[in-house]
């Protein structure tokens, strides 16, 4: 078993912008969607990075660079990378400029890592359906960031900073995790 996941990991973990990078250069259409403002599990009240409960943003993006969870970035914050682009979240949570795909990388707050409600699967259609290379740009209704409202069953473009509540604690994570097994 360690031997197949160390193969993994040296093989394909290690290899991602690689082998997206040939499947973009090959044609293939990609497009990555990242989900933050959680903490993963295991979790503490002071987890500090963003995530889906189950995997880190910097990861599923490919390199975000995020506030940590619970706080935004400091008013007067500059992206990473100096581009004609602002790929800085509305909520001034996420630098997207850090990524290694940023036009093709698509951040949704507060959704799950196992949950694909459907106002997220249509998102999903959206992108399997355009015709050609889809960025973070070609679609009126769906921008490069957006959250998920479970109460409201809702999937909208986020556009103001965050009111940030308290870091998740371990309370309200079992509930999360409680919520997901039934």
């Amino acid at each position: 078993m360690i031997e197949k996941i160390e193969l993994y990991h040296n093989n394909v973990q290690k290899n991602v912008p690689k082998l997206i990078q040939d499947a973009i250069d090959n044609g293939v259409s990609v497009s990555i969607l990242s989900a933050y403002g959680l903490t993963a599990v295991p979790v503490g009240v002071n987890a500090p990075e963003q995530a889906d409960i189950t995997i880190d943003t910097r990861y599923t993006s490919i390199g975000a660079t995020c506030a940590p969870v619970g706080e935004t970035f400091p008013d007067g914050y500059v992206q990473q990378v100096e581009c004609d682009v602002n790929y800085v979240s509305p909520d001034m949570m996420i630098d997207a400029s850090t990524c290694k795909f940023p036009d093709n990388t698509w951040f949704v707050r507060d959704l799950r890592h196992q949950d694909f409600p459907p106002e997220y699967c249509k998102f999903i259609w959206a992108l399997c359906n355009y015709d050609g290379q889809s960025t973070v740009t070609s679609f009126d209704n769906y921008s490069q960031f957006m959250a998920y409202d479970y109460k409201n069953k809702n999937l909208y473009n986020v556009t103001g900073k965050a009111e940030v509540e308290e870091n998740y604690s371990l309370i309200d994570i079992v509930g999360l995790i409680v919520d997901m097994v039934k």
